[in-house]
């Protein structure tokens, strides 16, 4: 057993000539393997392939990246240690000495409770950015390989991600200078997670992100000496050489740095800068972004007006990310006031549940502060600078500024209004933290909408769209009902927030109009609107929002088949039916009558010889039996299959009267073909007659059409499948 993981090398002095990161494959696998003495330098992985073994192994898997090379890398992985007692080297000493060895965590091992972190010297397959996101794109979104670690998947997805912000355009191009002599000034481009679902995902992917991905450890090979040439050959990776490994942590930083890179790979390869007459410094920075290395050769005062304009532009949209941010958070007036308190806060991006106030970060001495165990540093710099660009976005703040260390401001309920509806969102995009009444934060729950208690009449016979249904309706707005007389009450107020026993809703003029109409006649309730409010989530009913659809057992279990969360049960062998269907036959049928009682067409997908057209007869029988098949059935199919159906049908099922259409001396005319039909239950013909005679079918008051070998209509302008689609058309249900 093999298991492939991907770990990422930010930094190297082992890499391509432009020293971007890469993504670094390796292999372990099960072999017998002895404990390692701890030596100068990092022991190699016992269990690990080498480049040259995981090549094979991802060839074989037919998951081998187009471009990849050979690279030995330090990484600090769980390892277990034994101690051994020997005597001391010195035969005239009568002390022991202990030797200590250790060896990693098999694949696939559990991590016992106990375990160390030891440096580890692993062969293995680097990627550039650009190689890694085309190999990703590539392999599944869900484990099914057990060969794949678990940090497969989360490259995977995070890949996808980065598709997902190039697609929506959530991309900046910035200027990166150079932290060293030995790097260079770069172009390039970055993402702009400036929307809260992104700065979510974000968050999401730092909790999650497995502590293999980050594992690579700093060495030197003595051997080799310690220098700062930039050759290619194996050297140091960084001036340190450590035996014991420091704790592998979840830094966010890190996966930032790897959304960057990903993200700049892809966009640099397809970028072609065509804009003419442009500034030489912006014609320089879009050659650079579209560059290979993303090298810029321009002087340091070019380089510094560069930087602070594309910073500029970047703090405009959204901020740097850091462990927190600003946050607002409105409070509703107290009793019978009408003032709302708007409070300053700040609020970790890793849990918006943790925050504390602007009065606290005002109040302390250092320059960090603590939200819950995050350790967030220049906490007023961030208050202040977020603040500033809420004030962009809603202009009343400026009256909470006034003071050098603001903590709060009032709002009139005309501003709280408009601070919920629109300044809210608009906030939250821009990497401000808004925290709302909970009743006023919930999308369309927070409007006045409608409860629903529905089940089936008692005389209902089976389960037909047009039944009616035993309903009664309630009104709820914010998860608080409320009845007819609570919102006479509330409407006299005049106001779009109003209080409600202790809780503020909002009360929008339409719906109390709709409600009212609503009131004045409700309609009637069938089970195919039943059906249709079911089906998904802020669905409406005469323009009322439902909130809730509480369903009776009766009810219930036809909303479950509906929906799909519960299969139709199985129906046996209908009497008449010569013959004996299979299980997967027998539920076919169950699937066929079920949709047929709602009105629906079906299709029966079985492979080739596993009984389609024998199913299909049972259903027929079953309709007959059951008296639901009053008129005839057109059955349209090949030329070539037309005897086929007849014998099949005298075969299966005898007591079906069958007619064909077809030859000379079919029926020419509407009456004519009327007078053959009566007393027929299935009429059969090619598919060549329906298009011909389309004219005289679409007259005909069928109980259905069938189409075998459906593909023969798979082109929607053909003019056979125009023709059956007329005739469907005129299909009519009692």
């Amino acid at each position: 057993m093999s298991l492939l993981h991907a770990t990422w090398l930010s930094q190297s002095e082992d890499l391509p000539s432009d020293n971007s990161p890469v993504l670094f494959l390796w292999a372990d696998t099960w072999q017998v393997a002895t404990p390692k003495k701890p030596k100068t330098s990092p022991c190699p992985h016992p269990y690990s392939l080498s480049s040259k073994e995981l090549k094979i192994w991802l060839e074989k898997k037919n998951i081998l990246p187009e471009e990849a090379f050979d690279r030995t890398a330090c990484l600090t992985l769980p390892s277990k240690s034994s101690i051994k007692t020997s005597k001391a080297p010195n035969k005239q000493s009568s002390e022991e000495a202990q030797e200590w060895a250790t060896l990693p965590l098999l694949a696939g091992e559990v991590t016992p409770r106990n375990y160390e972190l030891w440096p580890w010297k692993i062969d293995g397959l680097a990627l550039t950015a650009w190689e890694a996101s085309k190999w990703l794109t590539q392999l599944p979104l869900s484990q099914k390989d057990s060969d794949l670690s678990e940090e497969i998947l989360w490259w995977t997805h995070l890949q996808r991600w980065s598709l997902g912000l190039i697609a929506n355009g959530l991309w900046l191009p910035q200027i990166a200078l150079r932290k060293n002599k030995y790097q260079h000034h770069r172009a390039r481009w970055v993402p702009l997670l400036n929307q809260e679902k992104e700065r979510k995902r974000l968050e999401e992917f730092i909790q999650k992100m497995p502590l293999a991905i980050m594992c690579s450890t700093p060495w030197i090979d003595k051997s080799k000496g310690n220098n700062n040439s930039r050759s290619k050959s194996t050297k140091s990776i960084s001036a340190a050489n450590p035996i014991a490994s420091s704790l592998v942590r979840q830094d966010r930083n890190v996966v930032i740095n790897i959304l960057e890179e990903i993200l700049d790979s892809q966009l640099r390869k397809d970028f072609n800068n065509k804009a003419t007459n442009l500034d030489p410094l912006l014609a320089a920075w879009g050659t650079s972004l579209g560059s290979t290395n993303g090298f810029l050769d321009l002087c340091d005062e070019d380089l510094e007006r560069l930087e602070k304009a594309s910073k500029n532009w970047k703090g405009a949209l959204y901020p740097n990310l850091k462990e927190a941010k600003t946050c607002l958070e409105l409070m509703p007036p107290i009793k019978d006031e009408t003032i709302w308190t708007l409070h300053f806060l700040l609020q970790a991006e890793s849990n918006s549940a943790l925050t504390i106030s602007a009065a606290t970060v005002w109040e302390t001495d250092s320059n960090s502060v603590d939200i819950g165990e995050i350790k967030v540093e220049q906490p007023s710099e961030i208050l202040l600078e977020g603040l500033g660009r809420a004030l962009q976005i809603f202009p009343a703040i400026e009256r909470g500024l006034e003071t050098p260390t603001p903590h709060s401001m009032q709002l009139s309920p005309a501003e709280a209004f408009v601070f919920i509806k629109t300044a809210s969102q608009q906030l939250r995009d821009n990497g401000i933290g808004v925290i709302l009444p909970k009743s006023l934060s919930k999308g369309v729950s927070s409007r006045l909408g409608i409860t629903i208690k529905a089940e089936l009449k008692d005389a209902t016979s089976g389960a037909q769209p047009g039944a009616s249904l035993d309903w009664s309706w309630g009104l709820m707005i914010g998860g608080i009902d409320l009845t007819i007389k609570d919102l006479e009450i509330l409407g006299k107020k005049k106001s779009p927030l109003v209080n409600h026993k202790g809780t503020w809703i909002e009360l929008r003029p339409n719906d109390l109009q709709n409600v009212e109409k609503f009131s004045c006649d409700p309609p009637h309730l069938k089970l195919d609107e039943a059906l249709t409010l079911t089906s998904t989530k802020g669905n409406s009913l005469l323009k009322l929002p439902v909130h809730q659809f509480d369903s009776g057992p009766k009810l219930q279990s036809i909303l479950e088949q509906y929906h799909q969360q519960r299969s139709p049960k199985s129906i046996p062998d209908p009497e008449g039916f010569h013959g004996q269907l299979r299980p997967y036959q027998q539920r076919g049928l169950g699937w066929l009558t079920f949709l047929y009682n709602f009105h629906q067409g079906a299709c029966l997908a079985d492979d080739m010889g596993l009984g389609k057209t024998i199913q299909l007869l049972a259903f027929i029988q079953q309709l007959k039996n059951q008296g639901e098949l009053t008129k005839p059935l057109l059955l349209i199919a090949p030329t070539s299959v037309l005897t086929n159906w007849k014998r099949e049908a005298i075969a299966f099922t005898p007591g079906l009267s069958l007619i064909e259409h077809y030859g000379t001396q079919r029926a020419k005319t509407v009456e004519k073909l009327n007078h053959s039909l009566k007393q027929i239950d299935i009429c059969i013909t090619s598919y060549s007659l329906a298009s011909r005679d389309s004219e005289l079918f679409k007259n005909i008051n069928w109980q259905g059409v069938v189409i075998d070998e459906a593909q023969a209509i798979k082109n929607s302008q053909a003019k056979q499948s125009i023709a059956i689609r007329e005739i469907s058309q005129g299909l009519k249900h009692d």
